[in-house]
């Protein structure tokens, strides 16, 4: 194994707060993060059109699963990942 990008295995899934649903608010977040070795997000931040949906998207990017990037056929950690997520009432 030579290269590789990291890549998501188990993406992360946002619940909508239910204190902007009830508002009838929609909105965006870019989740900043970094990974581990072991592909797991760490440092992570949400800059959101609306702060109530910032919590629920760093829970989100916190819980999911990367396979790490690889160098030189090694596991390393990695920066500047910006996760998109949209929150939209159906």
């Amino acid at each position: 194994m030579g290269e590789r990008l990291a890549q998501a295995i188990r993406p992360p899934v946002a619940s909508y707060p239910r204190s902007m649903a009830s508002k009838g608010l929609e909105g965006t977040c870019d989740v900043h993060f970094s990974l581990s070795t072991r592909g797991l997000p760490y440092d992570v931040t949400a800059n959101c059109s609306h702060a109530g949906f910032e919590k629920e998207a760093v829970r989100a990017v916190s819980r999911a699963e990367f396979l790490p990037e690889i160098r030189q056929g090694v596991p390393v950690e990695s920066h500047n990942y910006v996760y998109p997520m949209e929150f939209r009432l159906q």
